[in-house]
């Protein structure tokens, strides 16, 4: 397994790369982690991807980051010692696409059958992620491993919008995702720092990617006046985003597991609007963390993973980080990222819009303001 990282993050730099990849006899596939770099549009990107026969993987983040390094711009570039088969599933905001025959179909046709890890990038601004989800765990159970999240721009506050974000060898694509089946044992570590500090609710009406009412209220007006008795703020549509950062809405799972979900806005109806849809009938319970909370966790995450950690000489950490994250802790982000690093195993990793994983004995979940770090045994 070899890495090399692009600090430009031009078209020029990323080809001279995987045309050197790609005449190594050691480099059987390629995942290309890129950040917000401007070149990289279907007209230019997508026939130097044509042009390399071994199989690509790869997708546009909001950052990117190599051990201690973070880039808003550049490329990170991994040759894997194994083939990755890749699959890619589009039009995901078509509510009426049946995910779980395409999954299904991806199942029949991938050639492995054991000791698998799939990573999965998706355009996180388009729809149907949960269900996606719900449809890998479907066909798949828990027997394989899963990381990966979602792709594009983000900006807080603001209504994502779809762009071309993920891709493989056929080029860069827009609200779909890419799947890459690679035949590698892993291990994985989900955290997110965030603790419950309130009673549990039930969700009892939902649209797409909003929650409607909670216990048969606006669902703004629960959340609301958990966050004013904590915060000891009045909130108002003008204060509301800055008292939110530190909150969040968590799902309570079946043996105490909470995943959180963030809240992105809310709608003059009072609807709360999520990257990730929140399913009708969920018991709910709002969240709250802060930079020295979430430090705290993400050192006792990473000490217990790294005291068990077994691995070999190609083995790397891929981590998945929720770009939200990166905001709320602003300049103690590089405190996280240096807990997250080790000496002695390359890490790779992103900025995501959303995580997605399992540890191969779990559910499939897809969170947000949520780190995954997978151990890769290449």
């Amino acid at each position: 397994m070899i890495i090399e990282l692009d600090t430009t993050g031009t078209i020029i730099a990323l080809e001279k790369i995987l045309t050197d990849f790609s005449k190594k006899d050691t480099v059987k596939s390629i995942m290309v982690l890129a950040g917000n770099n401007k070149e990289f549009i279907p007209e230019k990107l997508d026939p130097v991807l044509r042009k390399i026969s071994v199989p690509i993987i790869g997708g546009l983040f909001p950052a990117v980051m190599h051990n201690n390094i973070f880039l808003e711009v550049g490329t990170i570039v991994v040759g894997l010692p194994k083939a990755i088969e890749n699959f890619v599933i589009h039009d995901l905001n078509n509510e009426d696409i049946d995910l779980d025959s395409i999954v299904e179909d991806i199942s029949l046709n991938k050639s492995t059958s054991s000791n698998e890890t799939f990573f999965v990038f998706i355009d996180g601004a388009a729809g149907q992620l949960g269900q996606l989800v719900d449809s890998l765990f479907s066909i798949f159970g828990v027997i394989n491993s899963f990381i990966g999240g979602g792709a594009g721009e983000f900006y807080p506050n603001t209504e994502m919008v779809s762009k071309p974000c993920v891709f493989t060898n056929d080029g860069l694509f827009s609200d779909s995702a890419v799947i890459g089946v690679l035949q590698t044992k892993s291990e994985m570590c989900v955290s997110h720092g965030f603790k419950k500090i309130s009673d549990s609710y039930r969700v009892t009406n939902t649209r797409e990617k909003q929650i409607i009412s909670i216990d048969w209220e606006p669902a703004i007006e629960p959340y609301i006046k958990v966050l004013e008795k904590d915060s000891g703020i009045e909130i108002t549509k003008e204060n509301f985003f800055e008292v939110n950062e530190y909150y969040s809405l968590g799902i309570e799972r079946i043996g105490g597991n909470i995943v959180v979900r963030q809240v992105i806005t809310y709608t003059d109806d009072g609807s709360l609007t999520f990257i990730v849809p929140i399913p009708n009938e969920s018991l709910v319970c709002v969240l709250k963390s802060d930079s020295e909370t979430m430090l705290e966790d993400v050192k006792l995450a990473t000490t217990s993973f790294y005291k068990e950690l077994n691995h070999k000489d190609d083995s790397f950490l891929f981590l998945v980080d929720c770009v939200s994250r990166y905001h709320l802790l602003g300049d103690d982000f590089k405190k996280e990222l240096a807990l997250i690093n080790r000496n002695d195993v390359p890490l790779v990793g992103v900025l995501s819009l959303s995580e997605i994983a399992n540890t191969g004995t779990n559910y499939i979940e897809s969170y947000n303001r949520t780190f995954v770090i997978g151990l890769l045994k290449c």
